[in-house]
Formats: C-alpha cells, structure tokens, sequence
C-alpha cells in the first residue's frame, strides 16, 4: 500500500472513532438516550422566553407583579426528547397570588432556526379539599351530544 493510502485510511479511521465517541452535537447524552441540550442553552431559552413575555400580550399591563415573577423566579422545566436535541421542552411559571400559569413550549429541532416557540397564559383550577379527601376540579371531555343528553334529563 502507499503511503497516501494508508494516511488517508488513518484519517477516516480517526474521524469515524470521533464519530462514535462524540458525535458532532454539542451536549450530553441523558436518560432519554440521547443528545440533550447543555445547561447554558436550556437557560438561553428560559431567556427567549422571558423576552417575549410582553410581546405575546399574554400578560395585561397592569399584572406587574407577575411580569416581575417570570423575570426573576425558574420555571418549572419538562423535557422529552425523541432524538438528539430533537423533541419538546416545556417551561411553566405558576404566578403568585392568581390561578394562572404561563407557559413557553419549544418543540421541534432544537436551538435552530426550524424549533417551533408557543407561548400561554392557562387558568388552573383550583384543588378543593372536602375534608380529608382531596377532590381536584377536572375538565370534562364531553362533546356536544352529551351535554344535551344531560339536559334533557333535567
């Protein structure tokens, strides 16, 4: 074999072994099995978040108070991922003193210009306690013909 040869069958080997060790992603693999984003680009999202809480028009201008809490307190953070820096990352801020959350949900590839960003402002209900049973307050899944059934009933 020549010397060019065998150089550029090093270089290949070289190159897969990287490959196989490292990838080319940036992060570490996580429980998911996969490539998941570092810390610094989770909180660069957390970031992107709060910048766009004005401009979502999910909080109205008098609710100081919990533009100030999204600003300032970490949000609760779920992630799935079904590929490498691919899935969905949900982030929840619970606002003090009200019964609303707001949420930004990236999903898609992540950190790229193909991530899909939603953002919203939900009402939770409330957890009632009739004595030592908890009862949470549900929504029902119920169309249209049910609910009529049930008011004929009545």
């Amino acid at each position: 074999m020549s010397y060019k040869l065998l150089l550029l069958l090093g270089f290949v080997a070289i190159l897969t072994c990287g490959f196989l060790a490292g990838g080319c992603a940036s992060g570490q693999t996580g429980p998911s099995g996969h490539v998941e984003l570092t810390d610094s680009e989770v909180n660069e999202l957390i970031d992107i978040a709060r910048r766009n809480v004005k401009g979502t028009g999910v909080l109205q201008k008098n609710q100081y108070k919990q533009y100030q809490f999204i600003m300032t307190q970490p949000p609760q953070i779920t992630s799935y991922y079904s590929a490498d820096r691919f899935g969905k990352i949900v982030m929840v801020w619970n606002l003090p003193d009200t019964n609303k959350n707001f949420k930004a949900v990236f999903q898609g590839q992540l950190m790229t210009d193909q991530m899909i960003v939603r953002f919203s402002s939900t009402r939770t209900t409330p957890q009632v306690n009739y004595g030592d049973v908890p009862i949470e307050r549900v929504k029902s899944d119920m169309n249209l013909r049910d609910i009529l059934r049930i008011k004929e009933q009545f």
